[in-house]
């Protein structure tokens, strides 16, 4: 936690200078509240943002609520990818 919290927010990339904004997971909670949690739930605060960091990668990603607005326009026995296959197909013939 303490090395993480080390780390700005907000940092230049050197290639091009440009901002770039880091996102620290669980380091808006005081150390004393994650090892509050931690002791709670019978695990380490290591364990804690390991489980953290595995629980974000297998996370299914939600669709953008803009893009929600077309839920269900495609029937759902529609091949989406099979018709767009073919439709560029006889486009390029």
């Amino acid at each position: 936690v303490a090395g993480l919290s080390g780390m700005p927010l907000n940092r230049a990339n050197a290639k091009d200078n440009q901002s770039i904004t880091l996102w620290r997971p669980l380091l808006n909670q005081s150390k004393t509240e994650l090892e509050a949690y931690a002791k709670e739930h019978a695990i380490s605060v290591a364990d804690l943002f390991a489980r953290y960091a595995r629980r974000l990668q297998h996370a299914p990603r939600s669709p953008h609520p803009e893009n929600l607005k077309f839920t269900g326009a495609v029937p759902a026995d529609v091949d989406a990818r099979a018709e767009y296959s073919q439709n560029l197909a006889a486009k390029h013939q």
